[in-house]
């Protein structure tokens, strides 16, 4: 949805996603270029995480309903894969998990385990992981073996330094191991 601060207009900018559970932009791995990260939730098999130029995302198509990750969904229309967004990550919510929490590729260079990862969670395990964001498919997914409780959200300073927040109202900032 873009928003004409001049008028009453709202214009929809992109189309299927389901319940976009987080976005960021990521200014590092391409400078001139900057990209938008979508930590998407499914329905109840598959989450996701679309990465595209954020020129790109005008007018696009991330799937849903028709999808929900690589997966056609049952009972949508007939899955029409040509022109709809891929997911550089599908997140299976199989086990104990429930829904990804977008985050932010790293800017913070201190951060070197991290630094250029994009960096999310899961809301139920509290459990965070980071992968290396790239247009034709996430690379290296891992886990940071950081856990928040109650894991709600992410943010991020001017100057790139990382936080996680809670729904117990706590706020963590990520720092570099000695």
């Amino acid at each position: 949805m873009q928003i004409d601060p001049r008028s009453d207009v709202v214009r929809i900018y992109s189309i299927g996603l389901r319940n976009p559970f987080r976005f960021s932009f990521d200014l590092v791995s391409d400078p001139g270029q900057p990209r938008i990260v979508i930590g998407d939730v499914g329905q109840d098999r598959f989450d996701e995480v679309d990465y595209l130029p954020f020129a790109a995302a005008a007018g696009a198509n991330f799937g849903w309903n028709d999808f929900e990750g690589f997966a056609p969904y049952p009972g949508a229309h007939p899955p029409t894969p040509s022109g709809t967004v891929k997911p550089i990550k599908v997140y299976s919510l199989a086990g104990a998990k429930c829904a990804l929490i977008g985050g932010y590729v790293v800017r913070d260079s201190r951060l070197r385990s991290l630094f250029h990862r994009y960096v999310y969670g899961d809301f139920c395990t509290g459990k965070i992981r980071s992968l290396i964001p790239r247009s034709g498919g996430a690379r290296k997914d891992r886990g940071t073996g950081l856990r928040v409780r109650d894991l709600s959200s992410f943010g991020e300073t001017a100057d790139g330094k990382l936080f996680a927040t809670s729904l117990d109202g706590s706020v963590y900032r990520f720092v570099r191991r000695r």
